[in-house]
């Protein structure tokens, strides 16, 4: 199971679910699901595949939590550093998708991009419907950078049993994310080269240049989910989204296409 399979299904999770107006009156608190996801490959990928999609969040007293970060870049354990009635800062650890060679033709001659292990943080703001948040994380290990969000949603129920919910949202990055996400360095650059000489049907004529994007705005999107209670604690959820790569990164001669679209659907149990 990929992570970005999981962490895209659940970003628009805790959105819908406080704006629900149902908060858990125990300790602990669980949402558990599944259902089937449909994303690009990679980011920058024309190829698109059907996953299965697992859905996970555990929560403490609403104050350390197992699931999305804050940020929806990754999964991972989280806890509540300071909350106040609209404000709340959290800090957490979590893990990103990695990027095999493999995954998809245009990858070819490119090395193997590891499962990223992240530090980061996020502050979020709420006003009844209306939700926002900003969060960075810096990447461990995989000579990774920093990566950072901001996103703002609003959310209002259509009926007794329908919610609605919609976000916008941008994500940035240092150029050495960046160059590890879209770049190619001079050693991929002559190998894919190379197969291209050679004639590999994978590649395209101009695929074997080096390239070095610099530091800025990664993508920017919009997403949605539409969430139908069959009772309190059990929902059918759809969800899904546009994202539009920078032109910086677009160049890069990995990305086929620069909107990338994904969408999906769910069913969600909550305790």
């Amino acid at each position: 199971m990929r992570a970005t399979v999981a962490v895209v299904s659940i970003a628009v999770l805790p959105l819908a679910l406080a704006a629900q107006g149902n908060p858990p009156t125990r300790d602990w608190s669980f949402t558990l699901g599944a259902g089937a996801l449909a994303l690009p490959r990679y980011a920058g990928s024309d190829e698109y595949r059907v996953f299965p999609m697992p859905i996970a969040l555990v929560s403490y007293r609403d104050r350390v939590f197992l699931g999305p970060t804050s940020g929806g870049l990754g999964g991972g354990v989280g806890a509540r550093l300071f909350r106040a009635r609209h404000l709340s800062l959290t800090a957490e650890v979590g893990m990103m998708d990695g990027r095999p060679a493999d995954r998809a033709d245009p990858l070819a001659g490119t090395d193997d991009r590891d499962v990223l292990a992240t530090l980061g943080a996020g502050l979020a703001y709420a006003l009844g419907p209306v939700q926002a948040s900003v969060s960075a994380a810096h990447g461990l290990n995989d000579e990774s950078g920093w990566l950072g969000t901001a996103r703002a949603g609003y959310s209002r129920p259509l009926n007794r049993r329908v919610m609605a919910s919609v976000e916008v949202g941008a994500t940035f990055a240092d150029a050495r994310q960046l160059r590890r996400d879209f770049g190619i360095s001079g050693v991929e650059a002559a190998r894919r080269q190379g197969m291209i000489d050679a004639g590999d049907p994978r590649l395209r004529p101009n695929d074997g240049r080096a390239f070095a994007p610099g530091g800025g705005v990664r993508d920017a999107g919009v997403s949605g989910s539409l969430m139908y209670f069959l009772s309190p604690r059990l929902a059918l959820m759809g969800l899904g989204g546009m994202n539009r790569l920078s032109a910086e990164v677009a160049a890069s001669p990995v990305v086929r296409r620069r909107q990338q679209a994904w969408g999906g659907l769910s069913l969600m149990w909550r305790r």
